[in-house]
């Protein structure tokens, strides 16, 4: 994992976030992939922020390994996710996303209706 990424991760500042966007380095979008997982070693904190970064990324490639997590995430886990299956819109993002339609947390239901811009 680069160096830039790695301090990404660990700041709280949505700036840096978009730097890593805006780079689109290879290296970093195979890292962000790797921490789509349940391995209790991977902080959540870090894991959401990598599910943001993919969501805007714009590749597919993640799809199946964030349908495979979703069910087992926490609330915060759950909202990024779909919402980077969401904006990555395939064929399987919208049966994993209707699977929380009527999920008892608002804010996932939140993350699901589609907004107005």
């Amino acid at each position: 994992m680069s160096k830039e990424l790695t301090a990404v991760l660990e700041c709280d500042c949505a700036q840096d976030l978009e730097a890593i966007l805006k780079a689109r380095r290879p290296q970093d979008f195979e890292a962000l992939q790797g921490l789509v997982s349940l391995d209790s070693s991977i902080k959540p904190g870090h894991r959401n922020k990598a599910l943001y970064l993919l969501g805007r990324w714009g590749d597919p490639a993640p799809v199946t390994a964030i349908c495979r997590i979703l069910p087992q995430l926490n609330e915060s886990g759950r909202i990024s996710a779909i919402d980077a299956l969401g904006r990555l819109d395939t064929q399987e993002t919208l049966s994993a996303i209707l699977h929380y339609v009527k999920d008892p947390s608002l804010w996932i239901t939140f993350a699901i209706k589609p907004q107005r811009t």
